[in-house]
C-alpha cells in the first residue's frame, strides 16, 4: 500500500517476513512494517519497525518495542548515517533469557575508503537506559546497568571489516579507536572517561 503523494511516499507492508538460506535458515516476521521518503529525496529513507518481532532459526527470539525506528541517509563516495531509535523494548530470546530497555539510541556515521587521499569520518553513538538482563547471567553489580553511553569513531585507512585479518591490517596500517566518551552507571559502578585503543 503506497499513499501520501505528492509530498511523500508512504510505503506499508503487512506480514512482512524475510528469508536468509545461509549456512542455516533465518527468518524474520513483523506484522507491519512502514516506510517513507521524499519523492525528491530518494537518499533518505524512514523505517518503522514498532510492534513484535518474530526471529526464527537455529535459536529463536521475540521482541517487542513500543517505538523502533531507523534513518538511513545515503550520501556521495560511499557514505552513509543511520540512526537506531527505540523506546519500551522487551525481548525473549532462547538462548539467553529475557531481557528489556527503556531507550536505546545508535548512531553510524561511515564511508568507504575509495582510494582518495582523504580519509572520511567513521563515528559511532550508542547509549542504552535501564537495560535489565536475565538474573542467571549473574553479574556481580546486579541485573540493571541504568545508564551506558559511548561515542567513538575510527582512524586510519579502512575499506572492509568482513574478518580478522581486514581488522588486522587495519591496524598495522595505523587504525585507532577513540573512545571520547564512555559512561556507565551500574549498581555501585559510576565510570565516566575516554581512550584510544
Amino acid at each position: 500500500n503506497v499513499s501520501g503523494y505528492p509530498f511523500w511516499f508512504d510505503v506499508r507492508i503487512e506480514n512482512f517476513a524475510l528469508v536468509v538460506h545461509r549456512e542455516a535458515i533465518w527468518k524474520w516476521s513483523l506484522p507491519l512494517l512502514k516506510a517513507r521518503t521524499r519523492p525528491w529525496q530518494h537518499s533518505r529513507v524512514f523505517l518503522d519497525f514498532s510492534g513484535q518481532h518474530k526471529f526464527e532459526g537455529p535459536w529463536h527470539a521475540v521482541l517487542a518495542a513500543r517505538q523502533l525506528d531507523l534513518s538511513i541517509l545515503i550520501g556521495k563516495r560511499g557514505r552513509w548515517n543511520a540512526v537506531f531509535d527505540g523506546e519500551s523494548i522487551n525481548a525473549d530470546v532462547s538462548k539467553a533469557g529475557t531481557l528489556s530497555a527503556k531507550n536505546i539510541l545508535l548512531e553510524v556515521n561511515w564511508s568507504y575508503d575509495l582510494g582518495s587521499q582523504e580519509t572520511p569520518p567513521r563515528s559511532m553513538v550508542f547509549s542504552v537506559d535501564s537495560l535489565k538482563v536475565p538474573k542467571n547471567w549473574a553479574l556481580p553489580l546486579g541485573d540493571e546497568v541504568i545508564t551506558l553511553d559511548l561515542a567513538a569513531h575510527l582512524e586510519g585507512p579502512i575499506r572492509s571489516l568482513r574478518n580478522l585479518d581486514q581488522f588486522i591490517q587495519w591496524r598495522d596500517s595505523g587504525g585507532i579507536l577513540e573512545l571520547t566518551r564512555i559512561g556507565v552507571s551500574h549498581g555501585p559502578l559510576k565510570l565516566v572517561g575516554d581512550g584510544t585503543f
